[in-house]
């Protein structure tokens, strides 16, 4: 901040502490209390509330007179410090506190300056202001009732001692399972292990079962180095560390911390990849090619091979319309194939596998996991199928084309030969190159410093020189000088024969023949281009660079490097009755308004002038889309709605009306939107801006309004042209961007006006005022516990609840004996061929699962077991090349687990054998071997079964090889299931509470401004307090209450507020019922599934004209929302969501049944809405208002002897199926 020896802010209700530095000493740590020391005056104050008050933590506070910015607090520090920052706090025990404030500072209690934000604006610090603070509980997943906080500035909820669950002093007996504090499991189980009193681990009643069956031993393997599963994949070399192991990938094609990411290479249209077999031709009968790409690009050349001796050739190209198509003659006839019915210019990444078998009379195309096809060519016995003196191999272009492949390219293999993998090896051979790269000289400063040396060999004559900029950047060369030289030592500038041309700008000297200038020109010029150089700009940096060559080319007289502006000051209107009354020309036939502003409000007048003939011209807000409303002598009203665009987004948007006859213009932001029609008119002398007329004014900013060209700064105003100086703050911006940081959780998009901020959580899975609830069930088990289910259900889960991890899609499969399992599936499922892959995991394939790595976790972690099933059919194939011993281990399949280790056994078997499940129980055809298909039998065998070992789980990759070529018998095919979760060990987290003064004392538990409390009970006790957590003030409390009821007390920094829910089942009927506390930055919500009923207690009231008011939110489109009833006159009124999704209203008042309709918009959708109702004109007339839609008004005819009185009203009920 600055120096300074006063300090002077405006605020209201404040109290103040400065943290602050010597500016002339080395005390750097910034926290020396500055008024412990200063005086402190203000400009006005309450009695007993004088500025002396104004200190943190005391037990009175200064309160200035009026709440305005009239006020302000001056404090003396005595000597110029450095003020680093600034804290306030409301007053102990009461609602007041500072909302905004500005600081001024100066050196000598008389003058002060504004302190500015980097903008220029005026800094207003701003403690937000929330209406409403919300939390909720949620109770066997429905009924809804709402408590709101007083309002005032956000309040954390501190409670630092530890959370108790329960409280000893209420007798709580019972099971409590299920235990989440903000998305995160507590492991009651370990404090039950504790031998606390009263508390025994599981549910008293269930038995816990033996997992280990048939008198399985759990074995565990002996200490060996982490290199000894070989994790480093791909040939990488394995080096063991203490804390670990590193993967050396530089010698293979391969990178990444395992070696599993390939090596690919971006072409661009210039791009070409050429790699010549230096005399080593070869000729092949049975091609090997593979190569993986991606591009958007629906058209180019992706790999040929070439022979200039034969004439034969293959090429491998994308088509115009996007497929693949191979063609190639190897001398007995042209061939092209085509790949139907995909588009390769997607940007999606394919993996093409093309090979030839039966003499090269059949060629296999495989295209990523799809089948492959076969394509069969006869040839004759006299032809010959040989690919005869393959020369060269291209990627990207061959060197007749001038334009090639755009995207990226890996994995590009020919038979044994890997292109790329020799292209990025250090020392690569001599033979593969790139052509046509991305790269380009670049020194390190940009100065005529810097040259660049062509050494040309023999002399030459030089007619032109051509420059380029790198490719796909905005480097590139500006200016340059050419200079030659025989020898390299002594060179010779290229000059213009015709001698220097001299430019002149602005100005000529007069002293040029034949020139004759009688006035230079004075002004702004910018954006001076010279043959594409921006002139100015080369100027500016010669002169500002010192370098003498370059201001050499460049003489200035009497000119400077910008154009001044007129200052900026903009203007706040903060209420819709603000308003400025400003002039133009009067009598005029055209006219003109310009001016920049941002709101995030969806109505608001603008502009609006009053012809002097018949007529006006309104410009406005309409739901946050600009509008125009002209009206001229003589022609009907017209409106005029051109841009689709919202302008209410916070930000600023400059806009220029002009009106000329039959001619209307609206520029917004650069776009201007023209309409001819009939315009006559005469302009009035004033403009009234912002409001000041019917309708709504506008709230928010506005600069740089001009009227007819004149600007007039808004400091400059008078008093009579603006209204009212409490609404309208001159040189500074006042609105808050409630949006940023963003409030709303899990994606929801947050929207605001001047006065709140509301999230939109439309697609987020997840409801409440800030998105934070979760939609979704926890498990297959929650699912189960709150739904009627058949033997499946394909769902999402979230595992977290209202944590980060987004929700997934499972299938859930439920059994009559209670057990659920959740199967997560996979993209590879269907049984894939494996042919041609020798080397040992040459084939690999990366499975995809439906989730991702950290959900996969989550799953996994909490689940009771989990297995995924693995299968192998091979002939001639073998798989773990058995038998082996512990340190010579070189299997030709295997799999990597999530940990991205390489494991050593296969389904059915255990870690650390090296064997398959035959090898286990000892049934392997070869009595010799481990494995079935490592007998390596020319009959089809089968190896494989359960993975049961969940810490490995899911499998990440598979490998294969011992596969041969296309051409031998040796083949596989593999099967990987799905992966299949059994359980919840959150639902088997239980603990019994068997005596009523037992508790667990958790670590201290801070909900801060948010937090949530998930858990499950089933008990007999009728009263009892179930959790309980405090801190010096702040505390929470759930208690069950009669039986039947559940009360949510809580206090955060006010009086203690809380919400009761009366059930219409018995909570203490030893079932489970699952609680959810929440509470949040807006409201306080509490859902059982019941209903909530207010009981007028013998005051039954009549009314003839209701004002209801309700707001909720539902993604269920049906139930009742809210009722009024009377049993003595059978009269009614019900509010409900039609099964359409519609909002439905029906009532009796005795005089005739009604149903009302809310049309065209759907309630259902999990949106927040604002419903209110009420009656007029003797009962008449209803009006239904939804959110902030135009009132709808229903009438009734009701005869004269009608009674329209709803009568003896009895009973309010909220119900909670929604």
């Amino acid at each position: 901040m600055r120096n300074l020896s006063s300090l002077y802010l405006f605020c209201v209700y404040s109290l103040i502490q400065l943290v602050l530095v010597n500016s002339e000493s080395d005390y750097y740590d910034c926290n020396e209390p500055l008024l412990d020391r200063a005086s402190i005056k203000a400009t006005s104050q309450l009695p007993d509330r004088e500025a002396h008050n104004a200190r943190l933590n005391g037990l009175n506070a200064w309160s200035a007179q009026n709440s305005d910015f009239g006020q302000y607090l001056i404090m003396d520090l005595g000597q110029p410090m450095n003020v680093t920052g600034i804290a306030t706090q409301g007053r102990a025990h009461g609602t007041e506190y500072v909302l905004e404030y500005a600081i001024s500072y100066g050196s000598n209690g008389l003058d002060y300056a504004d302190y500015k934000d980097a903008g220029g604006n005026i800094k207003i610090n701003c403690n937000q202001k929330l209406q409403r603070k919300e939390g909720r509980i949620v109770v066997d997943g429905a009924l809804k009732s709402e408590v709101r906080e007083p309002e005032g500035p956000v309040r954390a909820l501190h409670l630092t001692s530890e959370l108790v669950i329960v409280d000893n002093h209420d007798g709580y007996t019972g099971c409590i399972r299920a235990l989440l504090l903000n998305g995160q499991p507590v492991d009651l189980k370990s404090y039950a292990d504790r031998g606390l009193y009263g508390i025994s681990p599981g549910c008293v009643g269930k038995c816990a079962s033996n997992p280990c069956l048939n008198n399985g031993t759990c074995i565990s393997p002996g200490c060996v180095g982490k290199c000894a599963s070989n994790p480093c994949l791909n040939n990488g070399t394995c080096h063991e560390r203490y804390d670990g192991y590193t993967c050396d990938c530089r010698w293979t094609a391969f990178k990444g911390p395992i070696c599993a990411d390939e090596i690919g290479v971006n072409l661009r249209p210039s791009s070409m990849i050429k790699y010549d077999f230096m005399g080593s031709w070869r000729s092949t009968i049975a091609e090997n090619i593979r190569v993986g790409f991606t591009t958007t690009n629906p058209k180019g050349f992706l790999l040929g091979l070439f022979s200039n001796v034969s004439g034969e050739y293959m090429t491998i190209m994308i088509s115009n319309s996007g497929h693949l198509r191979v063609v190639f003659d190897f001398g007995f006839e042209r061939q092209e194939l085509i790949f139907p019915n995909k588009h390769f210019g997607l940007g999606q990444y394919h993996d093409i596998r093309i090979r030839r078998k039966n003499s090269g009379a059949t060629l296999l195309m495989q295209v990523d996991s799809y089948e492959p096809k076969e394509f069969h060519f006869n040839i004759k016995d006299s032809a010959d199928a040989q690919f005869n003196n393959i020369q060269y191999m291209y990627i990207g272009r061959n060197e007749s084309m001038t334009e090639g492949f755009i995207g990226c390219v890996s994995r590009v293999e020919f038979d044994d030969i890997y292109p790329l993998k020799l292209l990025f090896q250090e020392d690569g051979p001599a033979n593969v190159r790139s052509i046509g790269s991305d790269s380009a000289w670049s020194p390190e400063d940009s100065t005529y410093a810097q040259s660049l040396f062509i050494k040309l060999g023999d002399k030459a004559e030089i007619r032109s020189i051509g420059t380029q900029g790198r490719y796909g950047t905005n480097e590139y060369v500006t200016e340059y000088m050419v200079q030659y030289s025989d020898e390299g030592l002594a060179w010779i500038s290229v000059t213009n024969e015709d001698g220097d041309i001299q430019f002149y700008i602005g100005g000529v000297p007069n002293k040029q023949e034949g020139l004759i200038v009688s006035q230079n020109f004075t002004g702004c010029m910018e954006n001076l281009y010279i043959n594409s150089t921006n002139l100015f700009q080369h100027i500016k940096y010669a002169y500002d660079s010192e370098d003498y060559w370059l201001m050499q080319k460049y003489y200035k007289v009497n000119t400077i490097s910008n154009c001044p502006e007129p200052p900026i000051v903009p203007v706040t209107f903060t209420t819709p009755g603000s308003y400025a009354r400003l002039k133009g020309y009067e009598g005029m036939k055209q006219m003109n308004v310009t001016f920049s502003f941002r709101t995030y409000e969806n109505n608001g007048l603008l502009v609006f002038h009053k012809f002097l003939s018949e007529g006006h011209v309104k410009l406005y807000l309409e739901e946050g889309k600009i509008k125009v409303e002209i009206v001229t002598s003589g022609n009907p009203k017209a409106l005029l709605n051109n841009f689709d665009d919202s302008f209410n987004d916070g930000k600023w948007h400059t806009v220029i009306l002009t009106l000329n006859t039959n001619l209307l213009i609206l520029n917004v932001d650069g776009r201007a939107m023209k309409t001819t029609r009939l315009l006559t008119f005469t302009t009035g002398g004033i403009y009234m801006i912002a409001g000041g007329v019917t309708g709504t004014g506008f709230v928010g900013c506005m600069r740089m309004i001009t009227v007819d060209g004149n600007y007039r700064l808004p400091t400059d105003w008078k008093d009579n042209e603006y209204c009212c100086k409490d609404q309208v703050v001159f040189d500074a911006c006042q609105m808050i961007d409630r949006c940023n940081p963003n409030p709303c959780e899990h994606g929801g998009t947050c929207k605001q006006n001047s006065a709140e901020f509301t999230c939109d959580c439309t697609a987020s899975g997840y409801s409440g005022a800030v998105c934070h609830t979760s939609l979704n069930p926890l498990s297959c088990e929650a699912y189960r516990n709150v739904n009627s289910v058949g033997t499946h259900s394909n769902i999402h889960i979230d595992v977290d609840g209202s944590g980060p991890l987004k929700p997934f899609p499972v299938t859930c499969e439920f059994y009559a004996d209670g057990r659920s399992i959740t199967i997560l599936h996979h993209s590879n499922e269907e049984t894939t061929q494996v042919d041609g892959f020798q080397e040992a995991g040459s084939f690999s394939q990366d499975i995809q699962y439906e989730a991702d790595l950290r959900q996969i976790e989550a799953l996994v972690n909490r689940s009771a077991s989990c297995t995924q099933r693995l299968q192998y059919r091979c002939r001639q194939s073998r798989l773990f090349n058995s038998p082996s011993v512990e340190n010579d281990f070189h299997p030709f399949a295997w799999w990597v687990s999530r940990n991205n280790h390489k494991m050593d056994y296969w389904g059915g078997s255990v870690f650390g054998t090296r064997k398959c499940e035959c090898g286990i129980l000892g049934t392997c055809i070869d009595p010799t071997k481990w494995c079935n298909c490592d007998a390596g039998l020319e009959s089809y065998q089968e190896d494989g079964g359960e993975l049961l070992d969940k810490t490995h789980l899911p499998v990440k990759q598979l490998r294969f090889g011992d596969t041969g070529t296309p051409l031998d018998d040796k083949e596989g095919s593999y099967t990987l299931g799905p992966l299949r979760c059994e359980g919840d060990d959150l639902f088997s987290n239980v603990v019994t509470f068997r005596i009523s003064d037992a508790s667990i004392n958790l670590p201290p538990f801070d909900m801060g401004h948010s937090g949530d409390i998930y858990f499950e009970f089933k008990t007999t006790t009728e009263n009892a307090v179930i959790v309980h957590a405090k801190g010096p003030s702040d505390f929470i409390k759930v208690s069950i209450i009669n039986g039947h009821a559940l009360h949510f007390l809580y206090q955060a920094g006010s009086g203690p507020l809380g919400v009761s829910v009366e059930t219409s089942y018995k909570l203490n009927d030893d079932k489970w019922h699952s609680v959810s506390v929440e509470r949040n930055r807006i409201g306080v919500n509490l859902r059982p599934s019941s209903m909530i009923k207010y009981d007028f207690m013998g005051s039954w009231r009549s009314t003839i004209a209701e004002n209801i008011r309700v707001g909720f939110t539902t993604t269920n489109p049906k139930g009742f929302l809210l009722g009024l009833f009377s049993n003595v006159s059978g009269e009614y009124m019900t509010i409900m969501i039609s099964n359409s999704g519609h909002l439905r209203v029906v009532f009796d008042f005795g005089f005739e049944r009604q149903e009302l309709i809310f049309p065209n918009k759907h309630f259902g959708l999990g949106q927040y809405h604002d419903i209110r109702i009420r009656r007029k004109n003797s009962g008449a007339t209803l009006l239904m208002q939804v959110d902030s839609y135009e009132p709808k008004e229903f009438h009734f005819n009701i005869k004269d002897s009608a009674d329209a009185q709803f009568n003896n009203i009895q009973y309010m009920e909220l119900c909670a199926t929604i």
